[in-house]
């Protein structure tokens, strides 16, 4: 099973957004190499530049390495420059997958010619207006030729029924290449699946040979490893 967490989970525990960079935060997420992926959640340009910066032996304990990419638009103007700097870090760290958020993406074709990377699109959850359906998601995926990181946390607040899961599921089996997994509490996004009871979610995981990425937000250092323990526990 290929499992781990987003360097980003600890965010409620750091003093600066570029901490999620720092050594002994991103050794934690190996849970002492129970944990062999990592999704490395980028808010900008500037934590481009850091992970270009930094040495790639501090990754080695992970098999599976997914970016979560910022957004790569300034304004209405596409960044070329960003998405450059991303082909450098994809060569350095070999990436499995790019996600992106399509409600961010302004022309798809911008991206599209980037067919050297590993792009994946998110489907959206209930705060956003579009690229929360299976349709959505279809169109964009098949005119395009992404692959689909199927968030099955949006999907639970978009259909608590976890019908929408199976949909995705049923029309994009074969776009599936990561899953991002999470709990849901109000006012409180992405929070921890051992502390609510919505194991639906977890048990709507279909094809458990496509990683697995942990989103949810941890309070306590040793959270993500009850966490972890559970979510493996549950399926």
């Amino acid at each position: 099973m290929t499992i781990g967490f987003g360097n980003g989970n600890f965010y409620q525990l750091y003093k600066h957004d570029n901490d999620r960079f720092n050594e002994l935060f991103l050794s934690l997420l190996s849970c002492d190499k129970k944990a062999n992926a990592i999704e490395l959640h980028t808010l900008n340009e500037e934590q481009i530049n850091i992970l270009l910066d930094i040495n790639k032996d501090i990754l080695k304990d992970f098999d599976y390495i997914s970016l979560h990419s910022p957004d790569v638009y300034n304004g209405w103007i596409f960044n070329k420059k960003l998405m450059e700097k991303i082909k450098l870090l994809n060569r350095k760290f070999n990436f499995q997958n790019i996600v992106y958020h399509p409600d961010r993406i302004i022309d798809f074709n911008d991206l599209s010619n980037y067919k050297e990377l590993p792009i994946s699109m998110e489907n959206m959850d209930n705060d956003k207006t579009k690229y929360k359906t299976v349709e959505d998601m279809k169109y964009i995926l098949d005119k395009y030729n992404f692959g689909f990181t199927l968030d099955l946390q949006h999907c639970y607040v978009n259909d608590p029924s976890m019908k929408l899961a199976e949909d995705f599921h049923n029309k994009l089996w074969d776009k599936i290449v990561e899953y991002h997994i999470s709990a849901y509490k109000e006012w409180y996004p992405h929070h921890t699946l051992f502390q609510n009871n919505q194991d639906m979610i977890i048990k709507s995981l279909q094809q458990q040979n496509a990683p697995i990425i942990i989103e949810s937000a941890f309070d306590a250092i040793w959270d993500h490893e009850m966490e972890l323990d559970y979510i493996i526990n549950s399926m």
